[in-house]
């Protein structure tokens, strides 16, 4: 009798540990197949110069980083770039009034170089011009849906911006 409850008992965990282990192999299946969805996306978004990044971290220079949550973006469509992303940092020209330091492009036709490195990432390269100042910005999207946002400015500190790819739904 105390044999028989002993195999009953082991039988049970075994099939309890087998399950368990159809369900981590499940999950796993299904983390792969979300990874290569999202690498598609992006390789489609890229591919046709057409993404939305939205900011959720600002890394000015020689300031500590910041979270945002205000909805900060830089779009790419085709050739033409629009962005609001906050600044952070040391300007050397003078500010008149409640100038704003803010980055603001809206539908700003420039040349945007593209480039895929062997780790997976794609990078872009731009200039733009608000008429005071010249900005340098790269881009750089990863295969998981990060990415990364740097503007150099030939009157200001260089600023970092990370956030995520966004695939909104067109109207």
């Amino acid at each position: 009798m105390k044999r028989t409850f002993i195999i009953c008992i082991f039988s049970a965990m075994t099939l309890m540990l087998v399950s368990c282990g159809v369900t981590s192999t499940e999950r796993k299946a299904a983390r792969t197949a979300e990874a290569r969805e999202l690498a598609l996306k992006i390789d489609t978004s890229v591919t046709n110069k057409d993404f939305t990044i939205v900011v959720d971290r600002i890394l000015p220079m020689h300031y500590p980083s910041r979270s945002s949550q205000d909805g900060y973006t830089l779009s790419v469509k085709g050739n033409k770039v629009t962005c609001r992303l906050p600044y952070f940092g040391v300007s050397r020209t003078p500010l008149f009034g409640n100038e704003d330091l803010s980055i603001v492009f809206k539908d700003y036709e420039t040349t945007i170089m593209q480039d895929f490195s062997k780790h997976g990432e794609y990078k872009f390269f731009f200039k733009a011009n608000n008429g005071k100042e010249l900005f340098e910005i790269t881009v750089q999207i990863y295969n998981n849906g990060t990415a990364a946002i740097g503007v150099n400015c030939n009157s200001r500190d260089s600023i970092s911006y990370q956030g995520n790819v966004s695939f909104e739904e067109k109207k």
